[in-house]
């Protein structure tokens, strides 16, 4: 798709053509097209949201608030799986895959706290 945007600066009589092309690729998912742009954005959306996320997880678990930090990162997770579903993206996925680690490190904690307590 080639977009064409045709205009005039205040106070000068010159046309001025701004030409750009886009992209289309098909989304399995959707089963529409899509500007590959649009597509990109997407995912860097996705990503920033991500990496918030796990910025956020790291600062709570530094706070002491461990509850806080896993339920961050299960409702982010979650959340771009739903908006994002069958992703087919290594970055997106890597992204995913990392959250799903720290997750099960929560996990992890919250089985060895049990063990301990029923030793007492």
């Amino acid at each position: 798709v080639v977009v064409r945007l045709k205009y005039y600066e205040k106070g000068k009589s010159k046309e001025k053509v701004i030409e750009e092309k886009a992209y289309l690729q098909w989304n399995d998912y959707t089963g529409e097209v899509e500007l590959v742009t649009e597509a990109e954005t997407k995912k860097l959306y996705y990503m920033a949201i991500m990496n918030q996320a796990l910025k956020v997880m790291a600062d709570a678990y530094l706070a002491g608030d461990e509850v806080k930090a896993k339920n961050i990162l299960s409702r982010t997770k979650e959340q771009v799986e739903e908006l994002y579903p069958k992703a087919k993206n290594k970055d997106i996925d890597t992204l995913l895959q990392k959250m799903d680690q720290y997750l099960s490190a929560f996990k992890n904690l919250e089985q060895k706290r049990k063990n301990e307590s029923k030793k007492k």
